[in-house]
């Protein structure tokens, strides 16, 4: 059967996954920002009001 051994936490790994998913976060936040912006501009242009 399987061994199951504890696993060693590194606590520079953990804070090394915390700033790369709050950077994925940040992007993806500017990310839609940008998109929304896009089309609000686009719809401004050719949506006759």
């Amino acid at each position: 059967m399987a061994d199951h051994t504890p696993v060693e936490i590194d606590p520079q790994q953990i804070e090394h996954a915390h700033e790369l998913w709050a950077g994925f976060i940040k992007i993806s936040k500017l990310t839609i920002i940008v998109s929304v912006v896009t089309l609000a501009i686009l719809a401004a242009a050719f949506v006759n009001w």
